[in-house]
């Protein structure tokens, strides 16, 4: 049975670009995608590439390391788009995500734009990149990044999300995965403990 949408989830990025397939989106992934700040908590397994060029680049731009790692997340609204504040660990992780011309997500990390194409299937919401741009200059497909994620609900407060990101060249570079909590807005103030910043590690 179709998500009722509300006037928030009508307006938010997400389901700008989605249309009509938000509809079938499970009521935790609309309220991941609505309106207004959101806050994300819980612990994702992460790996690295394996190749010693792509592991050097990605220690090289601060992207997480290998293992489980305490994950929070904010997602702050801005005049169409959205930044997302990740830290993995003691890892930042800051991306900004516009509707482009609301065909796709448009995602900035640094100097490089990956546009993202986004399906609703058996109430997952998939998202697969098509396009990379460097420094504005589009990539050829060889060059490029390939992005292919992931979530689906767990319970009416909790999502699963995985994320897998390869380079046709160097082969798999990142992943992630794991159970996501939807944090209430009153929970935002809470300070991170020690314990929220600990990363289980595997040496390099």
């Amino acid at each position: 049975m179709p998500t009722p949408l509300t006037e928030d989830s009508r307006l938010s990025l997400y389901t700008q670009v989605l249309g009509a397939q938000a509809a079938s989106l499970p009521p935790v992934l609309l309220r991941l995608h609505g309106s207004g700040e959101r806050y994300l908590s819980g612990v994702l397994k992460v790996g690295v590439a394996r190749g010693p060029i792509a592991r050097l680049l990605l220690r090289l731009a601060r992207m997480p390391q290998a293992g489980e790692s305490i994950v929070r997340v904010r997602i702050v609204p801005r005049e169409k788009g959205e930044d997302w504040h990740r830290l993995f660990g003691d890892r930042k992780l800051f991306t900004r995500q516009d509707g482009g011309d609301g065909r796709w997500i448009v995602e900035r990390i640094g100097l490089l734009t990956i546009y993202l194409q986004l399906q609703v299937r058996d109430r997952r919401l998939w998202l697969r990149s098509s396009i990379t741009r460097f420094c504005g200059l589009r990539l050829p497909g060889v060059l490029g990044i390939q992005v292919v994620a992931q979530e689906r609900a767990v319970s009416p407060d909790t999502f699963h999300s995985d994320v897998r990101i390869r380079s046709p060249l160097l082969g798999p570079l990142l992943s992630y995965s794991g159970t996501l909590r939807l944090r209430p807005n009153d929970e935002s103030s809470e300070k991170p403990c020690a314990a929220h910043t600990h990363q289980r590690q595997r040496n390099p």
